[in-house]
């Protein structure tokens, strides 16, 4: 399963397998159509709602959340991007799997003239993998909002994972909002540390052309 949010190998996410229906324990009250209707003709009739407001701060948890999410996918893909790209600009090849691309970047630190980058692309690769599955969970996982008693809520996600041939898994995840910020702000401070090597190795290697005066 996935540590909590304050360790940086958290994700932001608890996972375990799934289950399509929230367990008995567990009280849930999800608003649907029908209740939105309601709510927003008491808005109409100018009536002051509990229930009205009840909605908007769910729907605004959602809304944030898919935010979050986002956030995160991108974050990820700016990271994986890099790896290949410094891969097919030394050994013009494209690594296509992220294990690939890690170990390519490792060999590149082994690479004469790459000493003074060789803990810090170690480190930095290496570090990707710590938020693999949470990418997963965002990328490919089907979510739904629960909300309980005094404003509690969860977020499930649910995907599927290839077991070997013929074989798959369906797995579930749970998080909250205060959790995922914390995954977001965890990713996006790594992913500030690896632009800044990459930036660094760019520059002071030439990998990229200098601008001319008809490109500036």
């Amino acid at each position: 399963g996935f540590a909590d949010a304050g360790d940086r190998r958290g994700g932001g996410v608890d996972q375990r397998k799934a289950r399509f229906f929230p367990r008995e324990d567990v009280s849930v009250t999800v608003s649907g159509r029908e209740e939105l209707r309601k709510c927003k003709k008491l808005k109409r009739d100018g009536e002051t709602s509990a229930k009205w407001k009840a909605w908007e701060m769910r729907k605004a948890l959602v809304d944030e959340a898919i935010y979050l999410r986002g956030r995160i996918i991108v974050s990820y893909a700016q990271v994986e991007f890099l790896l290949a790209d410094l891969i097919s600009k030394l050994e013009d090849r494209f690594a296509y799997r992220i294990e690939s691309r890690i170990k390519g970047v490792m060999k590149i630190a082994e690479m004469p003239g790459y000493e003074a980058y060789r803990y810090d692309l170690n480190r930095l690769s290496d570090e990707l993998l710590i938020y693999e599955e949470l990418r997963h969970f965002m990328a490919h996982g089907f979510m739904r909002a629960e909300f309980g008693a005094a404003d509690s809520h969860r977020f499930e996600l649910l995907r599927y994972t290839r077991e070997g041939e013929g074989k798959y898994e369906l797995l579930q995840s749970t998080t909250d909002i205060t959790r995922l910020r914390q995954a977001v702000e965890d990713i996006g401070s790594y992913v500030s540390e690896v632009m800044n090597l990459f930036e660094r190795i760019y520059r002071e290697k030439k990998l990229e052309p200098m601008p001319t005066a008809e490109t500036k």
